[in-house]
């Protein structure tokens, strides 16, 4: 898979054209170290997410994601289950949430046993981890998502155009 990214659509794009597959969700309460990560007090309670995505037609999914929802937010666990794209889109159209901004950051990394068994990937095999932090007008983090990604089935594309 082939993903082209110079705006936020084209970030949002990438989960429109692939399929969710939903593994689990669970509330839960962060520690010091989560908290950290989701930019929240201790104590604070999202919502776990963590799903399969894949391309229409291919058994092998594209990647595997861990995202965090700000269980707040009511009837979340029902709108999730009717998803189909993109969480964001889901947090804007059903709560009204904007997203103003959505940092990204790009890790390579080895699968581990777990993610190489749902990824249908090899043991070990090279992957790239993106995390996304959506964060709505106010600068409040909404989303935080940790993506794995098979590194021979994903890549990401970028243009940078000088003004």
């Amino acid at each position: 898979y082939r993903q082209p990214t110079n705006s936020i659509g084209d970030l949002l794009q990438y989960a429109e054209e692939t399929q969710l597959s939903i593994l689990e969700m669970k509330e839960i309460e962060c520690d010091a170290s989560l908290a950290e990560l989701l930019e929240c007090r201790e104590g604070a309670r999202w919502l776990r997410v963590n799903s399969l995505r894949a391309v229409p037609g291919d058994a092998r999914p594209v990647c595997m994601t861990t995202a965090y929802i700000d269980a707040k937010l009511p009837d979340l666990e029902p709108n999730l289950e009717q998803l189909t794209g993109p969480i964001s889109a889901m947090l804007e159209r059903v709560y009204g949430v904007r997203i103003a901004r959505i940092e990204q950051s790009i890790q390579a990394v080895r699968l581990g046993k777990r993610q190489a068994k749902l990824l249908r990937a090899v043991d070990g095999g090279p992957a790239l981890r993106a995390i996304r932090r959506y964060y709505d007008r106010n600068g409040r983090l909404i989303e935080l998502s940790n993506a794995i990604h098979p590194g021979e089935r994903f890549t990401y594309v970028t243009s940078l155009v000088r003004s």
